[in-house]
């Protein structure tokens, strides 16, 4: 999708990196994820209701533990360049190990299914590989890394306890492996603005948000922001006035989604290949959804149970998938996120980071 099909509304600075500072890639896909994916930032582990569904009680703030009942599938798809070739191997905590060829055929994945066993806590891929070096001569490597399986409600910014903004932010990027030098300096906002926002919006913000943005201050990135108080209105205008909806269509809206986006204020935007946005609809609780520039329709952010996110919740997944996504990472982001009941497809990602070969698996 060409988001130049909207104008380019005025988004925040922030310095754009180099491309000598993101890590080079040996067999990185990271622009195919990008380009796949953009649009379904989040969420990859959400089901999404659509306005006027019966949202159900929020879920707990401890996460059950994953891969209750049965094998979980898993289907893994490794993409190598020509001349690449070697032996994966995938072992599961608790459960036995496949493993699989790579065959070098560059633009053909190799496909193979594994099971999660019940109560497995993490996962370790180990490829041995044979590669082609540029000037032909073959070099033999190994790499190896263990995933620590996440449970499928996702990483609650701040944790469960009492929520801590400024804990919480430095947990987040020790947690992620982020440089905190790919964000905006973080400056709280007055209670004036927080209170002058809530007037024109008519309604209260949830109180994490609010705790986040006074003693925090908006998270942002050169590809994704939070909205600060001084740009916060009913969703429903925020589509014109931060994605340059010079055309109207979201007047062209159902009556039920225009009726959404008017009681629900964007929390979180990101303008890479498209525009997206996490909002937040007011209530007790209020309710997070996400929207996208491809349907305009927006989608309730379920738990695997299909309860909506409380809002620390519905963060914390939007920060790390956008992270993930966007931002280089100071070594693989070694933790996976594994559904029950469902197909998990992730993509093999090897890279090459100072000079060592390190391995990634990145869902879907």
């Amino acid at each position: 999708m060409n988001s130049d099909t909207f104008s380019k509304a005025p988004f925040p600075s922030a310095r754009r990196f180099t491309k000598a500072e993101v890590r080079p890639s040996v067999l990185s896909i990271r622009g195919l994820l990008v380009a796949a994916t953009i649009l379904a930032f989040t969420m990859a582990s959400a089901q999404g209701g659509t306005p006027g569904g019966v949202p159900g009680a929020p879920p707990k703030s401890t996460p059950a533990a994953p891969n209750q009942g049965g094998m979980t599938r898993m289907r893994i798809q490794a993409i190598e360049p020509e001349g690449t070739t070697g032996q994966l191997e995938i072992r599961f905590e608790g459960g036995p190990s496949v493993t699989t060829l790579l065959t070098g055929k560059g633009k053909d994945p190799v496909v193979f299914d594994a099971g999660c066993p019940p109560g497995a806590t993490s996962v370790e891929a180990v490829a041995r590989l044979t590669i082609r070096m540029a000037e032909g001569r073959l070099e033999k490597a190994q790499v190896r890394q263990v995933f620590r399986i996440l449970s499928p409600v996702g990483p609650v910014f701040g944790g469960s306890g009492a929520f801590e903004p400024v804990a919480a932010w430095r947990e987040f990027l020790e947690a992620e492996g982020l440089d905190p030098r790919h964000f905006e300096e973080l400056r709280p906002e007055p209670e004036e603005a927080i209170a002058a926002a809530e007037k024109r919006l008519g309604f209260k913000l949830d109180p994490s948000h609010r705790t986040l943005l006074s003693r925090l201050g908006p998270i942002r990135s050169d590809d994704f922001f939070m909205i600060e108080p001084a740009r916060m209105d009913v969703a429903m205008k925020q589509l014109e006035t931060l994605w340059g909806d010079e055309a109207k269509r979201a007047l062209s809206l159902p009556a039920d989604v225009r009726e959404l986006l008017g009681r629900s204020t964007m929390v979180l935007a990101a303008a890479g290949d498209g525009y997206s946005a996490l909002i937040w609809e007011r209530g007790e609780p209020g309710t997070a959804w996400r929207i996208n520039q491809d349907s305009y329709s927006p989608k309730r952010m379920l738990d695997d149970a299909g309860r909506p996110l409380p809002f620390r919740a519905a963060l914390g997944r939007v920060l790390s998938r956008l992270a993930e996504l966007y931002l280089p990472s100071a070594g693989p982001r070694a933790r996976i996120t594994i559904h029950p009941g469902r197909l998990n497809v992730f993509y093999l990602n090897i890279t090459r980071y100072a000079g060592e070969l390190t391995l990634e698996l990145v869902p879907e």
